[in-house]
């Protein structure tokens, strides 16, 4: 995968200039995999803050108990091993700086359209919607029962729930299931990181 950059025609010998490959099927410019420091290419990336998702995103899958009508749902949490994000240094200066361990984004605002359509095809439960303890639309689990909003339910997400583990017995529930994208999608969400995860991958 790659981070595509929005680049006009009279900057393409500048982007070329610092290590930018063209790719001439989809008519785009993009960051090698192997570019560890994203910021020389600051002025094509993304101005807000987010998250940019580099290497496959993965899904954590269990299943629990709708906190509405008490059936068994299935729920999920989007996942990434690397990534850059966007963070400001001061309120007038911001750097990409990237991240190496596993972290679950939770409030995700925005996802790629490439991204929807994947979790869509597998996962039709999990859907933007509007949630009252956020006063906005995320990207949540609802019940494949009462569609009620999980994600509404403080006590899923502030407390252990089945996709957060605690300890290694409990990740035992925890199914993971990779899935391969075209490039590098950005992603505004908040993140939880857990020492947990690192065990799990390693297994």
């Amino acid at each position: 995968m790659a981070i595509r950059l929005k680049v006009n025609k009279k900057e393409h010998e500048r982007v070329k200039a610092l290590g930018a490959c063209w790719l001439p099927e989809e008519k785009i410019w993009v960051i090698p995999d192997d570019v560890r420091d994203i910021n020389p290419y600051m002025e094509w990336l993304p101005g807000k803050e987010c998250l940019i998702v580099q290497r496959p995103y993965f899904v954590t899958r269990a299943k629990m108990n709708c906190y509405k009508c008490g059936r068994e749902t299935p729920i999920i949490t989007l996942g990434v091993k690397f990534g850059q994000e966007l963070v400001y240094e001061t309120n007038d200066r911001c750097v990409w700086r990237r991240w190496d361990c596993p972290m679950q984004f939770i409030e995700i605002e925005f996802l790629d359209p490439e991204v929807v359509k994947s979790l869509q095809d597998y996962y039709p439960f999990f859907q933007l919607t509007y949630s009252k303890p956020d006063r906005r639309k995320i990207w949540g689990n609802t019940c494949v029962h009462c569609h009620a909003l999980q994600e509404e339910n403080l006590e899923f997400v502030f407390e252990a729930n089945p996709l957060t583990p605690a300890t290694l017995e409990e990740a035992r529930e925890i199914r993971i299931v990779y899935f391969k994208l075209k490039f590098d999608y950005q992603i505004r969400a908040g993140y939880c990181i857990s020492s947990i995860f690192d065990t799990i991958f390693e297994r």
